[in-house]
């Protein structure tokens, strides 16, 4: 399994449905860094009860998230603390886009990021969901954000605080900037025109 159908399956499904199940909140912190080439890294911050944590070993191990199609796992940490069982992983990325229900798109100079893994779930379940589960979703643009439906926008990063879940797709758009170097190109330019005519 690779870490973005961990995003998909492990987070929202599994975890959601055994977190009623099992009684276990889950505390989730998801990152996505977005590069202009559609490379990116990923990180995963999960605190969870034991008796959840052992429903899904398996699909939580660090073997799950070994290098597959693309992903590049930086680093995983495993820590037990106030009877919580706390993850950190990092994963690397070649290209974004290929990882289940994220979506990057440019058309017009616009960039946009999309995820659509909570869409999925539908507004009764993700109501139902309220206390059971809480996630902290960032993600950091390239560029300037300049429109998103994220709880808080800084600069170029977006965050989502979700309590329970929502039925949303997530969503940021940051303006592409003029070829890179076109400024500083031009006053190059205009400093070489104006030693040429001051030799005349």
């Amino acid at each position: 399994m690779i870490m973005n159908k961990a995003y998909v399956r492990i987070i929202v499904l599994a975890l959601v449905v055994l977190a009623v199940v099992l009684s276990g909140c889950l505390d989730a912190q998801l990152s996505t860094k977005v590069n202009r080439d559609f490379s990116g890294t990923r990180t995963m911050h999960l605190e969870m009860s034991p008796v959840l944590y052992t429903a899904l070993e398996s699909n939580l191990s660090r073997e799950s998230f070994s290098s597959v199609n693309g992903a590049d796992l930086v680093s995983y940490k495993k820590d037990i603390k106030d009877n919580k069982v706390i993850l950190d992983i990092t994963a690397n990325y070649k290209d974004l886009r290929n990882v289940n229900n994220v979506r990057i798109s440019e058309h017009d100079k616009i960039l946009r990021y999309e995820d659509s893994t909570f869409e999925s779930l539908g507004r009764t379940e993700a109501i139902s969901m309220t206390g059971t589960i809480s996630i902290k979703y960032t993600v950091e643009m390239p560029y300037k954000i300049e429109d998103s439906n994220a709880d808080m926008v800084e600069d170029n990063k977006a965050t989502w605080v979700i309590v329970g879940l929502t039925d949303k797709t997530l969503y940021a758009e940051s303006k592409v900037p003029a070829i890179p170097g076109f400024t500083l190109l031009g006053v190059i330019l205009m400093l070489l025109i104006a030693i040429k005519i001051a030799r005349k």
